[in-house]
């Protein structure tokens, strides 16, 4: 079976872009299953808060992660969590169910689907910092998806995501990869604007740095999803071996999880943000020297022109 894994920031189009491979015949989706409060297989050396992620250097064996992937990608680890059981089952058919009855047959329908499936989609928002070590590790393909920072930011404020900079920045192999030369400057980030946006540069700085240095994933940007969704999503089908279904359609039309007046669609380069904070955004990208995005709605740059590949 051949493991498709997406991965990108949180609030970066990473649901829609997995729903509509996952639709695809032949295939099964796994839903975030690197959130270790919904999945206790989630190894305990991670970050265990809502959203950050573990960083894995890919030099390293980490053999209690091997384990976990193996088991995931061999199907072992499932749970009504990453089956999205609820999205599978009307709520009225569910109501004919007796509760301690549903998961049995939640699972039983996944196993029969997995079975018959030649293609596994995976979806998480917190992967970005192990993608090196799992690609090297699994033959997996990687589809990592970029979105412009201050739409990100702005989705993460409006939805009152908890700051996780702390976590994610307490890991100290992280550190001595990646961070040494940041350190000032992440502990000068002191508003949630400013939080937010230090924990995309460094959750973004790690696997740009590392296609510079040669990655082999494919890259999505969310923007051209937007502007040319037939071509990118049959490109996508084309190099992934994917068959479009009679529900694939329907996948591509919706956008995000939890919509908002003019959701994911493209009108300025700051927006929602104003000008001034959008400016902000952009000087500490700059900082960090995460520059793929400006002051344009899409990226002027490759992804793996935009950092230095000074780190492996």
């Amino acid at each position: 079976m051949q493991q498709i894994f997406v991965a990108g920031s949180g609030r970066s189009g990473t649901t829609w872009i997995a729903d509509v491979l996952a639709s695809c015949r032949g295939c099964c989706a796994v839903y975030e299953p690197l959130r270790a409060s919904m999945v206790p297989e989630v190894p305990t050396g991670g970050t265990q808060g809502e959203h950050p992620a573990t960083y894995l250097s890919p030099r390293d064996d980490h053999g209690e992660w091997q384990t976990f992937f193996g088991r995931l990608f061999n199907g072992e680890i499932s749970n009504c969590w990453t089956r999205q059981d609820w999205h599978h089952a009307g709520m009225h058919s569910w109501r004919l169910v007796p509760p301690r009855l549903r998961p049995r047959i939640a699972s039983f329908k996944e196993r029969l689907h997995r079975r018959s499936a030649q293609h596994c989609v995976m979806k998480d928002i917190r992967a970005n910092l192990l993608l090196a070590w799992l690609s090297r590790r699994f033959p997996v393909r990687v589809i990592y998806l970029l979105r412009h920072p201050c739409a990100v930011v702005a989705s993460r404020l409006r939805l009152q995501w908890s700051d996780v900079l702390d976590e994610v920045v307490a890991q100290p192999a992280l550190v001595a990869d990646f961070l040494r030369p940041h350190r000032q400057l992440i502990q000068s980030m002191t508003t949630p604007l400013q939080r937010m946006t230090a924990h995309w540069c460094i959750e973004n700085l790690v696997p740009l740095t590392q296609l510079a240095a040669g990655a082999d994933w494919i890259t999505v940007r969310y923007e051209e999803c937007l502007a040319s969704p037939q071509a990118v999503f049959g490109g996508l089908f084309e190099r992934l071996d994917l068959s479009p279904s009679v529900a694939t359609p329907a996948k591509m039309a919706g956008l995000v999880s939890t919509p908002s007046v003019n959701a994911g669609r493209m009108r300025s380069w700051h927006d929602p943000l104003t000008e001034a904070e959008g400016s902000e955004v952009l000087d500490i990208c700059g900082r960090f020297g995460v520059t793929l995005y400006g002051r344009e709605l899409a990226p002027p740059r490759e992804p793996r022109s935009a950092v230095t590949a000074d780190r492996v």
